[in-house]
């Protein structure tokens, strides 16, 4: 590869200061430059997939020994220390769990107290099914108002309808536009 390198850095040598006669030597140095770029090329291609297959091996060998090595931890372990440790996952995933089932609950007792969304994540983290927690939560709730949404309630009553459409409306009073008397009663003194 060294050889290549010089012949490239030869040739961009020569063309720089030349005159008249190094215009015909340069495009054979050029077709060699060529030749010896692609040669690299190849070479680099070739190095770089061994690289990768060679990384894959050691990844894959990596894997395959971790797995033995756990094959064999287990196989020495006697059958009650092999219980334990089932145990202890079991216990692992039990707390884990419950550790979901308090965040539920929290977030349920939060939103029946009416605390806003982005406010929740600062409410202490405690279990309300706990009587501890739950008084937690509503002191919480308490010292913090602006946290809490508010209730509208209904201050302006109704207006009471009155007068003579608030009767017809209510049906106590026939109009006679509705009863169609009107027309009738236009039409015949009209005619007469």
């Amino acid at each position: 590869m060294g050889r290549v390198y010089m012949a490239a850095a030869g040739d961009a040598g020569s063309g720089g200061g030349g005159g008249g006669g190094a215009g015909a030597g340069e495009p054979a140095a050029a077709a060699q430059s060529g030749a010896d770029l692609a040669t690299v090329q190849r070479e680099l291609a070739d190095l770089r997939a061994s690289v990768a297959s060679r990384d894959a091996a050691d990844k894959k060998a990596g894997e395959d020994a971790a797995a033995k090595a756990e094959a064999d931890r287990v196989a020495k372990l006697s059958a009650d220390e092999q219980v334990k440790e089932q145990i202890e996952k079991l216990h692992a995933a039990n707390e884990a769990t419950k550790a979901e089932l308090v965040t539920e609950r929290r977030a349920s007792a939060l939103e029946r107290m009416g605390v806003l969304p982005h406010f929740r994540e600062y409410a202490p983290k405690v279990d309300p099914k706990d009587p501890a927690g739950a008084a937690a939560l509503e002191k919480w709730a308490k010292d913090h108002p602006e946290a809490i949404a508010r209730q509208v309630s209904a201050t302006v009553q109704a207006i009471k309808p009155q007068g003579p459409l608030a009767e017809l409306l209510a049906g106590k009073r026939i109009s006679p536009l509705l009863s169609g008397k009107w027309a009738e009663t236009l039409l015949n003194k009209a005619n007469g």
